[in-house]
């Protein structure tokens, strides 16, 4: 390259200067400058144009309960978490991730309770005796 002082061609005279005032500043991890780059408009922008706040995304719809439970039934016959799931219609994502939400138990069918310990009405009829003995 041309030394700065001698005479030079525009073009790369240009690109000195360019490159002089332009530095790439590496910090961090991200090889990026200290100074923050802003994507859009700030959401206080956007309220102030708008009149009230952002709306937040409701996310993805979820799938209807019938499909979840024959989901967890076919689980129930040995099949895997992908293979179920490609038999109800749904992708192999959503199947692992019903699977790992209910730790790999259905939420549909859950044993009832033994005889040993009472039941909520049970408890409450006791409760209920109990109070007006004492009342």
């Amino acid at each position: 390259m041309y030394p700065i002082d001698r005479v030079m061609p525009f073009a790369v005279a240009n690109a000195v200067i360019c490159a002089e005032a332009y530095w790439a500043d590496s910090t961090g991890r991200r090889n990026t400058s200290n100074l923050e780059v802003l994507m859009g408009r700030p959401a206080e922008c956007m309220t102030a144009l708008k009149g009230r706040s952002l709306m937040k995304s409701p996310g993805k719809p979820s799938l209807p309960r019938e499909i979840e439970r024959k989901f967890w039934v076919l689980i129930a016959a040995g099949q895997s978490s992908e293979e179920a799931a490609a038999s109800v219609g749904v992708s192999p994502a959503a199947g692992t991730r019903w699977f790992r939400e209910s730790g790999g138990m259905s939420p549909f069918e859950r044993a009832g309770l033994s005889d040993r310990y009472l039941s909520f009405a049970e408890r409450e009829e006791i409760a209920l005796l109990k109070a007006q003995v004492t009342g």
